[in-house]
């Protein structure tokens, strides 16, 4: 049994309001009349209406009543995130609104700011999901609306309790600014410990104390000899599974030495330090997309297939898609170990140039670069995974293409980055780790913070709504007697209808002859 502040009511929104739930209306069938914009529930955000991207159709004179929006109506949407509100404010003239919106017009006695808050809080603590109708799709229909319950104050305690709430919320919202306004500052200052680091700037004392350590020459000449022998194996062993023994060293000639581009416009670099592409440094590779109406490649797989969604993550440790062996076998797909760094080639918004490491072994789809680091040192690794974060506005400026610019393997192979020498590598990426750790812990206590700042709104719309936030004023006119009103004027702004009289009895077969009593 729900227990009631004094001089509440707990009433149905059919009780209170007016509700009419809007249609798609028949474009081929409104070719004349009244040509208007008009609302979608795309359009209704929580508290909130975009109006910047409206359609616009033909409404015939006799639908302009059933589907005007006035200011002060309390749009509601029927679909999509249903129960999701905001109260039209009049900005435009002539706006109609369609398709799974409810247009609720309380009367002046009722707030409609009020209500929208009460679907709200029911909203955020599921309580409106009694209401919906459906599984996968869910629909607040007329129905359900007409019989959603609200708990009602009187009159003037409705506005107190809005003010009250948005006041509160304001102060929230200012916090909460605050608190987003603080992760783009740990950005820029990561992103100085890391400018700093191949700068050479947090290990200069390191260098001083170290003179004598191999230099970053002499590690990229070992990797060079090293990346030589691992093509003539694999081409030598071509040549054998196809009956053919060299006679001579002319097919080694054929290997390709690495780019390592122009670097005439790069920083000057610390003493024992040298410039190499990712090329130079490592094997890069891509996976590919197995055919999806091909069931052989999908059914039953078990090996991991990750696509550039994966870079959003430090790191992969599982996948949610899966080929089979056959897949492995008959497309290009490859399969990489663990520590293979991926970069993103394709993407939307920030995903393009962004790079995570494998932790499993995977294939991939042809928008990620695999960069096979499992052949290099634990520390080149690490330190090239700094570098590609450190890169990553400037690797997105290399992206080629027009509306939406790609990445190609060229281009990652393509990317310079500054090495130290081995023993210095592990040094710089020991001080970043130290550096950036205090920036972690300051994220996580954000990510705590704006979870109480979350929390708070919906402690304020729970005080609110169980007559807790505001003081109650006996003064005010009860909601029984409010509600009252609203039905005597729903009574008398019935129409009457006209009875029609009764014709006189005949008694003895005469017309209009007296009836004895």
């Amino acid at each position: 049994m729900t227990t009631l502040p004094d001089n509440w009511a707990l009433v149905r929104i059919a009780d209170i309001a007016e509700h009419n739930l809007g249609k798609m209306l028949d474009r081929s069938k409104h070719t004349t009349g009244n040509e208007l914009p008009y609302l979608r529930n795309i359009n209704v955000q929580w508290f909130r209406i975009d109006t910047d991207d409206l359609s616009t159709m033909f409404f015939r004179d006799s639908e302009l009543a059933r589907y005007t929006v006035k200011d002060g109506d309390l749009l509601i949407c029927e679909g999509g995130e249903p129960g999701r509100c905001a109260i039209w404010d009049g900005r435009l003239t002539g706006i109609m609104y369609q398709k799974a919106l409810h247009r609720l017009r309380p009367p002046s006695d009722i707030s409609s700011e009020y209500i929208a808050y009460h679907l709200r809080h029911d909203a955020s603590r599921g309580k409106l999901d009694e209401y919906f109708t459906g599984t996968t799709i869910k629909h607040f229909t007329g129905r359900a609306l007409a019989k959603y319950e609200v708990r009602l104050p009187p009159r003037q305690e409705q506005r107190r309790i809005v003010a009250k709430i948005e006041s509160l919320f304001d102060r929230s919202r200012r916090a909460k600014q605050a608190l987003d306004a603080i992760p783009p500052l740990l950005d820029k200052l990561r992103q100085s410990i890391l400018a700093a680091a191949f700068r050479g700037d947090l290990t200069a004392d390191w260098r001083a104390q170290n003179p004598n350590v191999e230099s970053a020459h002499k590690v990229l000449e070992r990797i060079c000899t090293e990346r030589r022998h691992r093509w003539e194996q694999t081409e030598l062993a071509k040549m054998r599974a196809k009956g053919k023994e060299p006679k001579d060293d002319k097919w080694k000639t054929k290997y390709k030495e690495p780019a390592l581009g122009d670097i005439s416009d790069l920083p000057e670099l610390p003493d024992g330090w040298a410039w190499s592409s990712v090329g130079n440094l490592v094997e890069v590779q891509t996976g590919s997309t197995p055919k999806r109406g091909n069931p052989v490649f999908y059914d039953g797989g078990t090996i991991p297939w990750v696509t550039s969604t994966v870079v959003n993550h430090e790191y992969v440790e599982a996948a949610d898609q899966f080929v089979t062996d056959t897949a492995l076998e008959k497309t290009n797909l490859k399969l990489f170990p663990p520590g293979t760094v991926l970069v993103a080639m394709y993407g939307e918004g920030k995903t393009r140039g962004k790079c995570t490491e494998l932790r499993i072994s995977s294939t991939t789809n042809q928008a990620l670069a695999a960069l096979r680091t499992d052949l290099v040192e634990a520390s080149l690794k690490e330190f090239l995974k700094l570098s590609l974060e450190h890169n990553y506005q400037r690797i997105r400026l290399e992206a080629g293409g027009g509306v939406q610019p790609n990445l190609n393997l060229t281009d990652v192979r393509n990317i310079l980055v500054p090495i130290p020498p081995s023993d210095e590598q592990a040094v710089i990426f020991e001080e970043v780790a130290k550096q950036t750790s205090q920036l972690a812990k300051i994220r996580d206590a954000l990510k705590g913070q704006a979870e109480k700042a979350k929390m708070l709104d919906q402690a304020i719309l729970a005080k609110a709504f169980r007559g807790e936030l505001v003081e109650q004023d006996p003064d005010d006119e009860p909601a029984s007697v409010l509600l009252e009103r609203i039905r005597a004027a729903r009574e008398a702004a019935q129409p009457v209808k006209k009875t029609k009289a009764k014709p006189k009895r005949r008694v003895g077969g005469k017309k209009n002859a007296e009836i004895p009593g």
